[in-house]
């Protein structure tokens, strides 16, 4: 097996995004809304029925958890020598 895909390991993220001009009539309330909405234990415990685990992030932990996986997956195309086609 390739040594690549055994180190492989797939989630699913879902983010919910919005460009800032929505977010100037209200800064900081869109994510805070939403970050109170998910820590409501009903919503916490039908999400998790779904089989999904909630770990909600805000703006910047956002941010930081996007560039992360951005730098990961860069290394990993560089360390594998994968070219565009």
């Amino acid at each position: 097996m390739n040594r690549w895909i055994r180190r492989a390991a797939a989630a699913a993220a879902i983010a919910v995004l919005a460009g800032v001009a929505h977010a100037q009539p209200f800064p900081g309330k869109p994510s805070s809304m939403m970050l109170a909405v998910l820590a409501k234990p009903d919503v916490r415990e039908k999400i998790a029925a779904a089989g999904v685990d909630v770990d909600p992030l805000d703006s910047a932990g956002l941010a930081q958890a996007i560039d992360a996986e951005i730098k990961r997956w860069a290394r990993w195309v560089k360390d594998a020598n994968i070219q565009p086609e």
